[in-house]
């Protein structure tokens, strides 16, 4: 948890000195600030606490938080981690909320951790009741980030990923970007941009005679799997050269139909990346 309350308003942990007493912002019981070098600044609530904002919570997703903010920060941009957009059910709190120029509000969700379609939805059209633009931002599996491929790329290139296993969530998200694939990598702290591709097997040729006696062939060849995807995926792209904005499309899409948003986040890339629109 990176924000707590002190004196009837938020504080980040980064900003918080010890020795004062802090509270959590929603069971409202005392939380401990943990500081120190080898470890990043946050909250954590005592032990045996039954609060929401309690559940454990990786490492990797509090630095994602974090560079986030530090990001949009740097930009100029009004941006608050943990902030409650009341419109949601359940934990209230978007990872990080970024304000544009033009008043456009966006809500970063860094999903290290897979959750499912109806999950994502539910809270998709519930920040579109707030007017707030969602951006899902899946984790890199942890498989990839440790593939001597993506490890060794410190400038812009493609890697191509065989017989990729497609989390429900990425399917949603994929479609949710124009068949685009954004995925966070928290070893780089860069974003990589994906193309989910139909993957292709060989099958063995085969002959056999069937019940009536007549002779059959099978040929063999190359034949579309089900299972898998390929992954192309572009980057490492650093998060001083991504933007945001959004778009106008709610159609669903998918043979079990995925439900949008009438406004879409959209991700793009420049060399000298303008404010958030």
């Amino acid at each position: 948890m990176l924000v707590a309350i002190l004196n009837g308003d938020r504080i980040e942990a980064f900003n918080a000195d010890r020795g004062a007493e802090y509270f959590c912002p929603k069971c409202e019981n005392t939380v401990i600030l943990k500081k120190g070098s080898k470890v990043i600044h946050h909250f954590a609530h005592h032990p045996q606490v039954n609060c929401a904002y309690a559940k454990g919570e990786t490492l990797a997703h509090l630095a994602a938080k974090t560079v986030f903010l530090d990001e949009f920060r740097r930009r100029g941009l009004r941006t608050e981690a943990e902030y409650e957009i009341q419109s949601l059910p359940g934990d209230r709190r978007a990872d990080v909320v970024v304000w544009s120029p033009k008043g456009s509000q966006y809500a970063i969700e860094l999903q290290h951790t897979p959750i499912g379609v109806e999950e994502i939805e539910k809270r998709t059209f519930s920040y579109e009741a707030a007017e707030v633009i969602a951006i899902w931002l899946p984790f890199l599996r942890m498989d990839l980030q440790n593939d001597p491929r993506i490890m060794g790329n410190n400038e812009d290139s493609s890697v191509h990923i065989s017989r990729y296993m497609v989390r429900p969530m990425e399917k949603w998200a994929f479609e949710y970007y124009g068949k685009r694939l954004w995925l966070y990598d928290p070893a780089l702290l860069s974003l990589w941009s994906g193309n989910l591709l139909t993957n292709y097997s060989w099958r063995k040729g085969a002959d056999w005679y069937d019940s009536d006696g007549n002779f059959c062939v099978s040929e063999g060849g190359m034949f579309p799997t089900t299972r898998w995807k390929d992954l192309s995926l572009e980057g490492p792209f650093a998060l001083s050269d991504v933007r945001f904005s959004k778009r106008r499309d709610s159609r669903s899409t998918g043979k079990i139909a995925m439900r949008f948003p009438r406004i879409r986040g959209v991700l793009s890339t420049s060399p000298e990346p303008s404010a958030t629109r």
